[in-house]
């Protein structure tokens, strides 16, 4: 038997790593039986039914998509597991907003955010505010 034709393409923002408190949302495509939504636990960890705790902090949503279908296989559960997961909430990272804006300062990210988003939860930019921008991204930690 082969395996289905879906493969996983890698979106825009494969390099967001989960960490403890994020909600995901993980499902075997073609099995309604194994989805499910599971919170990333302090420790960094998801406690998958049958499959037991999974270690998934620091890893993208596709490290943890191989690694969940890698344990459906090997438990015999499913022959060509085709899994996908979503991060329905993001608690574990915090964005950092500086410059001409009406409120400087920390926000954590409770979902997908782009930097114009960043920017209105900072209350937007000051009408003093230039009309260039720096964007500062800080890189992963080896």
């Amino acid at each position: 038997m082969t395996p289905p034709p879906f493969v996983n393409i890698r979106g825009f923002s494969d390099d967001y790593k989960v960490g403890p408190g994020d909600l995901l949302e993980l499902q075997a495509i073609g099995r309604e039986d194994l989805k499910y939504d599971l919170r990333v636990s302090n420790s960094g960890e998801i406690s998958f039914p049958m499959l037991g705790l999974i270690p998934v902090g620091d890893l993208s949503s596709f490290d943890i998509e191989a690694e969940v279908a890698k344990r459906l296989r090997e438990k015999g559960l499913v022959e060509w597991p085709e899994v996908m997961v979503y991060v329905k909430e993001y608690q574990a990272k915090p964005v950092y907003v500086s410059g001409a804006v009406v409120n400087p300062g920390e926000f954590v990210m409770s979902q997908d955010l782009t930097v114009i988003d960043a920017i209105l939860l900072a209350g937007g930019l000051k009408p003093t505010a230039a009309d260039e921008a720096l964007l500062y991204r800080r890189g992963a930690k080896k």
